[in-house]
């Protein structure tokens, strides 16, 4: 059964997770998640779930983030609202307002 209601949260599933497939970069660890938080901090969590190399994992003050996370957040802070989500190569991709997932340097 295919669903067509925008309504529902589940109707282009599919759609999206094959975008985020072919967009996502095989090394996990060059990947991470953006939470940025109304009291003026940002979370950064890595998709590796064990990270080898230097992680950027933690909590920030909005501003103490390292430049390269301020930069990849306020380039995706522009694009409009997914769905659908709309992946820049190198840069990340916007989830919903306030959650992103970024490319960490190093990534080609």
């Amino acid at each position: 059964m295919t669903v067509t209601s925008v309504s529902d949260p589940d109707a282009n599933f599919d759609t999206v997770m094959e975008t985020v497939a072919r967009w996502m970069p095989e090394d996990r660890g060059l990947m991470y998640r953006a939470t940025v938080f109304t009291s003026g901090k940002v979370e950064l969590e890595s998709f590796d779930l064990l990270p080898v190399r230097k992680s950027w994992e933690g909590v920030y003050d909005l501003g103490g983030e390292p430049k390269w996370i301020a930069a990849r957040i306020a380039a995706l802070s522009i694009l409009n609202l997914p769905p659908p989500p709309q992946p820049v190569e190198g840069v990340g991709m916007r989830i919903n307002e306030w959650v992103f997932w970024i490319v960490a340097p190093g990534h080609r």
